[in-house]
């Protein structure tokens, strides 16, 4: 066995030893909860990082992806954590698409590269069990939804965001009991770095839950995912705990919009995570608006 199929092999069981912190709790109350630490799944998802990206880019990416480079995102940094959060801000797929990719800074980049980038990123896929899959009952997490989006289609700019949507009682790992919708807004906007040369971002907007059943439900942390990886930058919601009232009353969690800089390509897709989402006997917060 080489040496890098070992340090993959460690990162990986010390992966699950520590998502073993992300699994099921019951609240005080003795409602059927659970949480997911996240911060806990990060810190297992960065060692995986440091075994299979990490290698990789610090090889073929540091002519531009340093602090010091001109790239767009330092994952190839020498201090590995600062790497890890560049890479979580463009994600996986889009590290991966432009490292195959001929156009984008050949000769380090390019097809040659599929023979190693496809099983580091299968590799990545199938293990992060913090990514949008939700497969753990430990994780509470939507099902993830293609936006569609475009930089230049009917969802560019600010008013025109597209609704994304998901069933609580469907489409939601972790939680039981609930009936209502889920709903988040996302537009596409540009990022200016410097004149004459722009990026693009997501930006997500007024999340809302409309709850159906009959009891309220309490909401902590919610967490917005991008193409199976952390948005690291959408924070506004990471704090929230609010209790919603009952009986088919739409809420809005937060009037307040975050971007995310990401390539944009209209298969992206995007998931909601959880800290907490439960019924509950607490009484409403007040003065969050209803209808």
């Amino acid at each position: 066995m080489n040496v890098r199929k070992l340090k993959i092999l460690l990162a990986l069981f010390s992966f699950i030893l520590v998502y073993q912190n992300c699994g099921g709790d019951f609240n005080a109350n003795g409602e059927g909860v659970v949480y997911a630490s996240l911060s806990s799944c990060e810190a297992g998802t960065q060692a995986l990082f440091e075994s299979t990206f990490y290698p990789f880019t610090t090889q073929n990416c540091v002519a531009c992806h340093t602090s010091a480079g001109p790239g767009q995102g330092d994952f190839a940094d020498p201090d590995v954590a600062s790497a890890y959060q560049a890479f979580v801000l463009l994600g996986a797929t889009t590290v991966a698409s432009y490292a195959t990719n001929a156009g984008h800074a050949p000769p380090h980049t390019g097809p040659q590269n599929n023979a190693a980038m496809t099983p580091i990123l299968s590799t990545w896929q199938t293990t992060t069990n913090c990514s949008s899959t939700g497969q753990s009952s430990g994780v509470i997490a939507t099902s993830s939804q293609v936006m569609n989006l475009t930089t230049n289609g009917p969802n560019y700019g600010v008013g025109t965001a597209e609704t994304i949507s998901w069933n609580l009682a469907t489409d939601v790992s972790g939680i039981s009991g609930m009936i209502g919708t889920l709903q988040i807004q996302v537009y596409v906007d540009v990022h200016s770095i410097s004149p004459g040369n722009n990026s693009y971002n997501y930006v997500f907007i007024n999340p809302t839950i409309i709850n159906n059943t009959a009891s309220n439900i309490q909401v902590t942390g919610l967490h917005v995912w991008v193409n199976g990886t952390l948005a690291g930058t959408v924070t506004a919601y990471n704090d929230l705990n609010v209790v919603l009232p009952q009986n088919n009353t739409t809420t809005l969690l937060s009037a307040i919009g975050d971007p995310f800089i990401q390539a944009i390509a209209p298969t992206d897709t995007v998931s909601i995570y959880f800290d907490g989402l439960s019924n509950t006997t607490a009484t409403a917060t007040t003065g969050l608006p209803t209808n």
